[in-house]
């Protein structure tokens, strides 16, 4: 059970009271809001250091970790997510929609983003009546940069920050490579890899200033070689390479990131090409979006440390699969 929060102010209060802010979709010929792009930055590469200048190096870094652990526990009570804000791609439904329900139950302000409005209008009502959350509404295709850096913006502008960031917006469309049409490679690219990308590009930022997470939903499929699909698999083996790359780079700046590899889920997943796995499978015999949810919430709630990598298969996956 979680404690009910303490009273909010009166524009906590506003944000609760059904008040969402709604950011119309985007389309590919828009160009990008504002800012300079990534092309414009300069990297530098690092100069050997000295002996010396090591030893300065790791007591400076001793020194930082005592201060994103302390911003990490004004924001956070272990297994509680209270004066935090999260923002979840892909949370009209399934996986998505089921996250925002558990990390709403532990006190978190929610960004919900997706492309149909109407069903994030409705999984938002739920957050408020259920769990007092506030909560608002982007709807845009993650395809698009766009999207990414709009959905921020407003949480940014909305919540003064963003601690929890989970891109979990993926698609998979047809089957065999011989017989696969431009439009389902391309599709499955731009949402699971580029989307990823575009989101954690605009996140990141944000997450440093909050020694914050990104969860990374990725799958079986991106772990294991297998026949099917296996350009949806090398888009989850991308995303999994890459969170675990990104943690590599960001963690001495106190961001944790984490994948959660799922196997099959009882959602809308497959629909554009048959039955949804929800109609596909009988309730219990796959994983079902809460007990994602659930791995997603473990990993947003952990203090110090992060929850690399978690996998949930279906207790006969490896039977079937080896």
């Amino acid at each position: 059970m979680f404690k009910s929060r303490p009273a909010r102010s009166l524009a906590a209060s506003n944000l609760a009271s059904g008040e969402y802010l709604q950011v119309a979709g985007f389309e590919r010929r828009e160009v990008a809001r504002s800012g300079a792009s990534t092309s414009d930055r300069v990297f530098k590469s690092r100069p050997a250091r000295s002996l010396a200048a090591s030893n300065l190096a790791s007591n400076a870094h001793r020194a930082f970790d005592a201060s994103f652990y302390t911003r990490r526990r004004r924001r956070r009570t272990m297994g509680t997510l209270d004066n935090t804000t999260a923002l979840i791609t892909g949370a009209s439904s399934g996986i998505g929609e089921a996250t925002a329900h558990a990390l709403a139950e532990r006190g978190a302000n929610v960004a919900l983003v997706a492309r149909r409005r109407e069903a994030l209008e409705a999984v938002a009502k739920k957050l408020e009546s259920e769990y007092d959350a506030a909560a608002i509404v982007v709807d845009g295709d993650v395809r698009e940069r766009s999207t990414s850096e709009a959905a921020v913006e407003a949480v940014v502008d909305r919540f003064g920050g963003l601690d929890i960031v989970v891109a979990n917006a993926g698609v998979g469309r047809g089957s065999d490579v011989e017989t696969m049409t431009d439009e389902e490679y391309f599709t499955m690219q731009e949402t699971n890899v580029d989307g990823t990308f575009f989101l954690t590009r605009a996140a990141l930022p944000h997450l440093k200033e909050r020694a914050g997470t990104l969860v990374v939903v990725g799958s079986f499929a991106g772990e294991f070689p297998r026949s099917f699909n296996p350009v949806y698999a090398a888009t989850k083996w991308w995303a999994r390479g890459f969170a675990h790359g990104v943690a590599a780079q960001v963690g001495d700046e106190g961001v944790a990131v984490s994948v959660v590899n799922p196997s099959e889920v009882r959602t809308e997943f497959g629909s554009e090409d048959g039955d949804p796995f929800e109609e596909r499978f009988e309730p219990g015999t796959v994983t079902e979006p809460s007990e994602v949810a659930e791995a997603i919430a473990f990993a947003a709630t952990r203090e110090g440390s992060s929850a690399q990598e978690i996998d949930l298969y279906r207790r006969d996956k490896f039977a079937e699969s080896f």
